[in-house]
């Protein structure tokens, strides 16, 4: 199969490439820069560049292409729903007067949910609490619309993925990077928001094998969760965090660091997920904090 990936210099892209490459699956890898791995820079928000590629031969397209930080897009509010809604409908409209018919996942985010004590699924209500929200409900309405025009569209919504290779302005990276270069120093100060709320993390390297299951056995038009099922504080996470590190930490809370519309606990079902495609997470938290931590081990080693 030739599948296309937006974003593949991204966090997640990098995971999907490398699965689809060691599958020996034709891969068209999009990003920003060039990379040593064989991605192509395309900026996405031009529709030029978009209209440049030849997209005839692709039979599926994973677009996770997109300004991706809840704190940034409080700043760039603007940037975010235009920027990420420019991009979809560049790629979908360039797909359309080639007349190509790949099947086409939307990635959102769990993000959009309104939250609460509840588990979450597909048909719980929405809720706009940031500008990186609004733009992946965007998202979602514009693949509505394709999917009106005959584009075979799935929507993804995963929830809070980690693991080696995210980079700083997420949980598990900030304390990660932290430990590594507070251990390079024989210990110190570890700098943290608030711990309190409760998420659903999956390894990034699950979430990347439930894209590709939805792009072989999802359901045209339909929406998924992209979940562990499981939730944990942020507290859990520092201390299994904590836990793989032995020289003296001290943890400081700082309050500016808290998100102004942050939800206190998320709870996602990935039932339609496993029963439409047979998906399930493999990769124990464990593994996923110890892989994180190692990474930027190596990265702090190499600095």
């Amino acid at each position: 199969m030739n599948t296309l990936v937006t974003g593949a210099s991204g966090f997640v892209g990098r995971h999907v490439v490398q699965i689809l490459r060691d599958r020996g699956d034709e891969v068209t890898a999009w990003g920003l820069a060039a990379t040593d791995s064989g991605t192509t820079p395309v900026d996405m928000r031009n529709r030029e560049e978009v209209s440049a590629h030849d997209l005839r031969d692709i039979e599926a397209v994973i677009h996770l292409a997109g300004l991706a930080q809840v704190s940034a897009s409080f700043l760039q509010a603007a940037e975010y729903v235009s920027s990420n809604a420019t991009m979809e409908i560049n790629l979908m409209e360039s797909l359309l007067r080639q007349n190509a018919s790949p099947r086409v996942l939307v990635v959102s985010t769990g993000a959009v949910y309104a939250g609460g004590s509840a588990l979450l699924t597909e048909d719980s209500a929405t809720r706009s609490s940031n500008p990186y929200v609004v733009s992946k409900l965007t998202q979602e309405l514009l693949a509505a619309y394709y999917l009106e025009r005959g584009v075979d569209v799935i929507i993804a919504r995963p929830f809070n993925h980690v693991g080696p290779g995210q980079r700083p302005g997420y949980l598990v990276a900030d304390i990660a990077s932290q430990l590594a270069a507070l251990e390079r120093n024989g210990g110190g100060r570890l700098s943290v928001g608030d711990l309190g709320t409760k998420r659903d993390f999956t390894d990034v390297r699950d979430v990347a094998a439930a894209y590709l299951a939805l792009i072989s056995a999802g359901h045209r038009g339909e929406t998924y969760n992209v979940s562990s099922g499981a939730t944990l504080s942020g507290e859990e996470i520092l201390h299994g965090l904590l836990d793989l590190v032995s020289v003296p930490i001290e943890v400081l809370h700082n309050p500016a660091l808290r998100r102004p519309t942050d939800t206190i606990e998320v709870r996602a079902s990935n039932e339609k997920l496993r029963t439409h495609t047979g998906w399930k997470p493999t990769i124990a938290l464990p593994v996923t904090l110890a892989d994180t931590l190692a990474y930027w081990r190596q990265q702090s080693s190499d600095a």
